[in-house]
């Protein structure tokens, strides 16, 4: 597998642009990949150790859904990868190193589209309220080992889910007249699709996050106890510099 799982390793686990139709099919599975870097694209080596991501939105990012028979949009086209990096980790149940990311995402300005008269922010897990318009992830572990059953998308997937627990990020709609005024927790996991195929080594890769992603990996966020939430959005992530030089990265 290639770049495009660094990109989804890192965010996530949210934030990004919005989107067509996914290439995904049927279902997902895990296969053995692990975390290349190189700053030439010839020149790649097995990474070793950590090493720090960044992300920004490529476009519009919206979390659609439906809480408490009212129909909500957040959108946004700022995030932020907090603390994140990528390395090749032992993980229980597979042979060998696999590429695993960590982190957090940041997702910065986030309006409220629907309904109106409401605005969010995010809620800490010790229950504290972010700034309007700031919601943070929770901490996040990302496993970029997954591809399609179907043998002829070469595209990798990228899961994203809680560190500890359930709760992927936390929000509270504010307002005295919005219908929705309250805290509530965002649960589950998300997978992004990438956008290069595997074994594509490049500076950036990109991340696709989708309905039909969903479909597809059988993975799901829920805002509140019950109610599926739909993340749709493209993130594009890098890996850091080196002496000032971009470093190329992928997996396979």
């Amino acid at each position: 597998m290639s770049i495009k799982k660094l990109g989804a390793v890192l965010v996530a686990a949210l934030a990004l642009a919005a989107i067509g139709a996914s290439s995904a099919s049927a279902a997902v599975e895990t296969h053995a990949v692990q975390w290349y870097t190189g700053t030439t694209a010839a020149g790649v080596t097995t990474l070793t150790g950590d090493t720090a991501v960044t992300a920004r939105s490529n476009g519009v990012a919206h979390l659609t859904g439906e809480l408490n028979g009212q129909a909500y949009d957040l959108s946004t086209e700022e995030i932020e990868c907090v603390g994140c990096n990528i390395t090749n980790e032992e993980v229980t149940g597979k042979a060998g190193k696999v590429a695993i990311g960590k982190g957090q995402i940041m997702f910065k300005n986030v309006k409220v589209t629907k309904p109106e008269k409401c605005t969010v922010n995010g809620v800490t897990s010790g229950g504290a309220s972010e700034a309007e318009g700031t919601v943070t992830t929770r901490a996040l572990t990302v496993h970029a080992d997954w591809m399609d059953t179907n043998a002829a998308n070469q595209r990798d997937f990228v899961q994203f889910l809680p560190q500890t627990g359930t709760v992927f990020a936390g929000l509270q709609f504010v307002g005295a007249e919005c219908p929705i005024a309250g805290k509530f927790n965002v649960t589950g996991s998300v997978f992004g699709e990438s956008e290069n195929n595997t074994e594509v080594m490049a500076k950036e890769q990109g991340l696709v996050f989708s309905a039909a992603v969903q479909t597809t990996t059988g993975a799901s966020l829920k805002l509140g106890p019950t109610n599926v939430t739909t993340l749709t959005g493209t993130g594009i992530f890098e890996t850091d510099e080196v002496a000032g030089a971009k470093k190329f990265f992928g997996d396979k």
